[in-house]
């Protein structure tokens, strides 16, 4: 594939000249498995740049259909505690799953997205539960149409003793 154009010498006169000044949030949307890597990398060193190591309105997508996305939210939890400045991770099931099957059958790669629907939904709901439990560090957000991933979601944040603004929906 070629190279996104997502680089982190594009993101800081954006963020430093548009989020900072005006107390805007920047998302990082993940739309391409071949690119979550990368995507992750460019968020974690924007966020550690000094201008930016206090700044709390940023995010990142996570794609819970991704095998890899319990480990990668696990990642992240683990870099909000050493940044010391808490961030926005908006949990989504992801929107390519057809794209992503065939696109790695094509090419002999072993499919990077659960193949079944309750597995999904269970590494959904498993992200959702690793980020509710690393607040205040992560603040989640959740994107899904599916009422039973949201009511886990908010239902364990309740458990938790979380306030209701905790879990954005």
């Amino acid at each position: 594939p070629t190279a996104p154009l997502l680089r982190l010498e594009s993101m800081i006169p954006l963020c430093s000249g548009a989020a900072i000044e005006k107390n805007v949030f920047v998302n990082l949307d993940m739309e391409q498995y071949a690119y979550k890597d990368f995507v992750v990398e460019v968020f974690k060193e924007l966020l550690m740049e000094e201008a930016y190591k206090a700044y709390p309105h940023f995010g990142i997508v996570m794609q819970a259909y991704l095998k890899e996305s319990l480990a990668d939210v696990q990642g992240l939890c683990e870099f909000a505690k050493q940044r010391g400045t808490e961030f926005t991770i908006r949990l989504v099931k992801g929107a390519y799953w057809d794209y992503e099957t065939i696109h790695a059958e094509q090419m002999g790669w072993p499919v990077p997205v659960f193949q079944d629907k309750n597995a999904t939904d269970e590494n959904f709901e498993s992200c959702a539960k690793l980020l509710i439990d690393n607040y205040p560090s992560i603040r989640l957000a959740v994107g899904s149409h599916n009422v039973r991933s949201l009511a886990t979601a908010l239902s364990y944040a309740r458990q938790k003793g979380l306030d209701k603004k905790a879990v954005e929906t």
